[in-house]
């Protein structure tokens, strides 16, 4: 996917990741980033009612699940708290 093919060249601290892309969706990005990158903060938006929760979302390994509906006044904010736990952890 375009997402993975960015982080593998741009090696971010953090990506971004709406769970609705075409090729690869945000879940598959998840579990490939993650296995190459044990060190990046993802971060999983969605914009429609999805069956998938938290626990499932960050079980594949991503640090944080948001709904789009408040996610974007919350987004920076949720996204440095998340990345600083990431770096906490990896400490």
């Amino acid at each position: 996917s375009q997402a993975v093919s960015l982080v593998r060249q741009l090696h971010p601290d953090a990506v971004v990741l709406d769970i609705h892309m075409p090729d690869l969706d945000g879940l598959g990005a998840v579990r490939t980033i993650r296995a190459e990158n044990p060190d990046i903060c993802i971060v999983v938006l969605s914009a429609f009612p999805d069956p998938y929760t938290l626990a499932d979302v960050v079980g594949l390994g991503a640090d944080l699940y948001l709904d789009k509906a408040g996610a974007f006044a919350e987004l920076l904010p949720s996204l440095a708290a998340a990345c600083e736990m990431r770096r906490s952890t990896a400490a």
